[in-house]
């Protein structure tokens, strides 16, 4: 009877290391590297030539300093983009055969920091269409030496019409 209980205290033994390995390593953390986004637009629909402000809040929940680097994420090259406080055009968009990245420079949030980015989106529409909706998403990564992670990423919607 006692050689039959010894499997079982191994058994029970390891699937409690793991247990804790899982809880304690982060692995099912839903914002594991802590920075968080949130989004809005001041108007989702505005006229063709016209703009609008996306409000970009990006806040450090973690409990020590991170270096973050934020993106503009887009399809479409019918939108520009400009600094929302100095109205200046945003970097040239970095094209990889599928989406068009904007790369805010890279920046440092302390624990239970945030910071407010304002981009102004100025719409086009293509020849012939009386309106189209655009999708923006807008990512943060945490940076940590040489790697990259993203952190949080959402997406706004803005519809263009003559």
């Amino acid at each position: 009877m006692a050689s039959l209980r010894k499997p079982y205290i191994y058994i029970l033994v390891a699937i409690v290391a793991a247990v804790l390995i899982i809880h304690f390593s982060g692995i099912l953390n839903p914002t594991p590297l802590g920075l968080v986004i949130t989004a809005s637009l001041k108007n989702s629909e505005i006229r063709m030539g016209q703009n609008t402000t996306i409000v970009v809040t990006i806040e450090n929940k973690a409990m020590h300093l991170q270096t973050f680097e934020f993106h503009i994420v887009y399809t479409s090259k019918n939108l520009t983009y400009y600094n929302g406080i100095t109205e200046e055009p945003l970097s040239e968009p970095v094209y990889n055969g599928g989406n068009y990245t904007i790369v805010y420079p890279n920046d440092d949030l302390g624990p239970n920091e945030k910071t407010e980015l304002l981009v102004i989106v100025k719409g086009l529409l293509p020849k012939g269409a009386s309106s189209k909706r655009f999708t923006v998403f807008l990512e943060v990564y945490s940076l940590d030496g040489a790697s990259k992670v993203l952190s949080d990423r959402k997406s706004v919607s803005l519809t263009v019409f003559r």
